[in-house]
């Protein structure tokens, strides 16, 4: 098998991992709709008509509820903005600043013209990686307080792109190991990995967004439970609240297992796409570098 035909069969192999995310969507939108059905059936009023108080016999079935547009729209329309206003903001909060901004915060130093000879080996292999890619040479950072072989990229965009290198990796492989490092980190940059990992955490944000309001609802229906128990007792008024606080603290503590169980199967996806996201920049390498030496002696060392 060549490279091209492991890169062909790591792409497909990667669709198809993403098809799991469907399953925590729908879990979340699903889990939500659940959460409304019982909501809408516990509370004394008829939600979906006049608002009249109603009494048990004459609450709607639960099938009913299900297939009501009103308890569609109540369940499904806060999860969506929820999720279109998470998304955006943690992608708008990745995509400031670039990928440069990233490594700054972790500690990397952008290479200068005064670098050392091992510094200047790391230029010249990424000037050349480039040109065997066919794209703009990204902006170089070193890891100095890094004594382990690792390398990474950041970025919104490929033309945008930057890589940094951990101290460890310059001074302990030669030039043919540096280089297949820094071929893989190209192959994650030439597959679209930047923008595929950005789109995957904002996604995973959402979910967390959804399980953090959850815990946030349910610590203040417990809150408000415990108040009325205290200081209004078996009143009437105290009576309707205790059943109001503990409505929304089953709420809350739901819709927080929604969340969480949408976040975990949203996690599971993207840890096994970046799995195979790494042999995909792994043949992308060995075409790039156009041997699997330098690649295979860096993982060894690693």
């Amino acid at each position: 098998m060549d490279f091209f035909e492991a890169q062909e069969q790591s792409r497909q192999r990667s669709r198809r991992l993403l098809l799991w995310l469907i399953p925590a969507l729908g879990f979340l939108f699903l889990g939500s709709h659940l959460i409304a059905v019982m909501a809408f059936r516990a509370i004394p009023y008829d939600l979906t008509g006049d608002f009249r108080q109603i009494y048990g016999d004459q609450r709607h079935g639960l099938g009913e509820l299900f297939r009501h547009p009103r308890v569609i729209a109540a369940s499904q329309i806060p999860i969506l903005l929820t999720l279109i206003f998470t998304i955006g903001r943690k992608w708008r909060e990745l995509s400031l600043g670039g990928g440069a901004l990233l490594l700054e915060k972790l500690g990397a130093r952008r290479l200068s013209y005064f670098a050392s000879p091992a510094e200047r080996r790391l230029k010249n292999v990424v000037e050349e990686v480039a040109i065997a890619a066919g794209t703009s040479v990204p902006v170089i950072f070193v890891l100095d307080r890094e004594p382990s072989i690792n390398a990474l990229c950041a970025g919104f965009s490929p033309h945008e792109a930057v890589i940094g290198v951990t101290q460890g990796a310059l001074e302990q492989l030669n030039r043919d190991e540096l280089q297949g490092l820094v071929a893989h980190e190209f192959g994650h940059i030439l597959n679209g990995d930047l923008v595929l990992n950005m789109r995957l955490v904002s996604l995973l944000n959402g979910a967390l967004q959804i399980s953090l309001a959850g815990l946030y609802l349910a610590v203040f229906g417990h809150a408000v439970l415990a108040f009325v128990v205290a200081y209004l007792g078996s009143t009437q008024g105290g009576a309707l609240g205790m059943a109001l606080a503990f409505l929304v603290t089953i709420v809350g503590a739901l819709l927080l297992i929604t969340g969480s169980v949408g976040m975990i199967g949203g996690r599971a996806a993207q840890m096994a796409v970046a799995r195979e996201r790494e042999l995909l920049a792994d043949a992308a390498a060995v075409q790039l570098a156009r041997l699997n030496t330098g690649l295979a002696g860096a993982l060894s060392k690693a």
